[in-house]
């Protein structure tokens, strides 16, 4: 048979859920086949082209993997956009510096970190991104550290509502890594990001 240009619709569970299946595919070149023998669900081979997001899990797909997380925290299969391959991550209670998460960052870069929020029984957070000397989020930064800072805002909207909230921060030029970290109480967290501007989840 000849080769061609072959493209079916995905319809496999994507590797951080349903926000892969939005991002630009590429399809690569098969070849062309009888309809009979394709199989009952058809698969798209594709290559996702994503943004350059630093965080391991930051969508929670199937669990909390990759965080470091309290004992209030657990996996909910509520997701800020109803896909039905992911969840988020549920705070009952209260926790300080939770959920956290270190990794590398290059100095001097300008970066979007933020996650999209739910309260839960009048929940709030309070969100940080600080940077550090070593790779492993440990030295001193010393007084002369910047953060990225983001909290729940101070306004009226439905407690259904999902709520996007980031700030963006510079690298420091001694930074080598950075640990986002938020205080968490009732609330679920969904969609986080550390990734160079202007990319985000």
């Amino acid at each position: 048979m000849r080769d061609g240009w072959l493209l079916r619709w995905f319809d496999v569970r994507a590797p951080e859920g349903c926000r892969d299946w939005m991002r630009p595919l590429r399809a690569v070149r098969l070849p062309l086949v009888r309809r009979s023998l394709l199989p009952r669900r058809n698969v798209l081979q594709v290559l996702t082209a994503g943004g350059d997001q630093s965080l391991e899990n930051p969508g929670f797909d199937r669990n909390l993997g990759g965080w470091g997380t309290a004992a209030s925290a657990s996996w909910s299969n509520i997701d800020a956009e109803g896909c039905q391959f992911s969840g988020s991550n549920k705070y009952t209670g209260s926790a300080s510096g939770d959920p956290k998460q270190c990794v590398l960052v290059s100095p001097g870069v300008l970066y979007n970190v933020g996650a999209r929020f739910k309260k839960d029984n009048g929940g709030t957070w309070d969100c940080y991104l600080g940077f550090f000397p070593n790779s492993d989020c440990t030295g001193d930064p010393g007084a002369g550290n910047v953060v990225g800072h983001f909290r729940d805002p101070s306004i009226d909207y439905k407690p259904s509502d999902w709520i996007q909230n980031g700030d963006q921060v510079v690298a420091p030029s001694w930074a080598m890594s950075a640990l986002f970290n938020c205080d968490s109480n009732n609330v679920f967290i969904d969609m986080a990001y550390v990734a160079p501007n202007p990319d985000m989840y």
